[in-house]
């Protein structure tokens, strides 16, 4: 049997790592988009809109999908926050009747 060690630090780290990293790449392309050069070949010039196009939403997606870890991470945390309390509490009540079985409700 394996065990899964979490750490919770660790978590919140990754989760503000990827938030930050993430906007900072989001920051790097122009909102509107690469500008296109002017080019004297007709065919690259109809395509090349195109492509810088397709590249931008790659780039969105990206910057997207980093902010998207980032709150599920966050969610991991606070989860695992969560349901750790309980286990102790849940412990404590155990301990409790263990040592005095007729304190059961």
């Amino acid at each position: 049997m394996s065990a899964i060690e979490v750490v919770f630090e660790d978590l919140l780290a990754a989760s503000r790592a990827f938030r930050v990293h993430g906007e900072k790449f989001d920051q790097i392309a122009p909102k509107q988009g690469p500008s296109v050069p002017h080019l004297n070949e007709a065919a690259i010039s109809e395509q090349l809109p195109i492509v810088l196009k397709a590249i931008g939403a790659m780039h969105d997606a990206v910057a997207a999908s980093m902010e998207a870890h980032s709150v599920k991470l966050k969610r991991a945390h606070d989860i695992y926050v969560n349901t750790e309390a309980k286990n102790k509490e849940l412990i404590e009540r155990l301990n409790i009747v263990l040592r005095s079985p007729d304190s059961i409700q």
